[in-house]
């Protein structure tokens, strides 16, 4: 095995978009099968350092899908694209800080269909680099 599987393997590198789902339980799946290893339903996915592309699709009903960002440590240098093409069903899928447990200020909560925004993390603070959100 290559060093870049191996990054990819423990989750430094994602091999493309992360196409996720929140089902009506509040557990989030890859492609709608392959549990994420939420052990709860409460909607919430701690992303991997590597998931740089995240579509999330929010099928919870009117409960929040929400993502929380690597911390900014772990994301130090990198850039996170979330893009929420579904959510003006009142499926909104929310964006938290790790270190706060807040939504990311202002750009945070995408809750129209086809909101997206870049996030980038210089070590100290998450920089908002896109605002696709209305």
């Amino acid at each position: 095995m290559g060093k870049d599987q191996e990054r990819i393997d423990s989750g430094l590198l994602h091999k493309g978009p992360l196409r996720i789902t929140c089902d009506s339980n509040g557990l989030w799946s890859e492609d709608g099968s392959t549990s994420l290893g939420t052990t709860s339903t409460s909607g919430i996915y701690q992303m991997k350092p590597g998931d740089t592309v995240i579509i999330a699709i929010n099928g919870n009903g009117d409960g929040a899908g929400i993502l929380v960002l690597p911390s900014l440590q772990e994301a130090c240098g990198k850039f996170y694209s979330v893009s929420a093409p579904t959510a003006s069903t009142g499926d909104d899928v929310i964006v938290y800080e790790k270190e706060t447990g807040a939504v990311l200020a202002t750009y945070g909560d995408l809750d129209t269909d086809l909101d997206h925004a870049i996030y980038f993390s210089d070590g100290a603070n998450w920089r908002t680099v896109l605002d696709g959100v209305a």
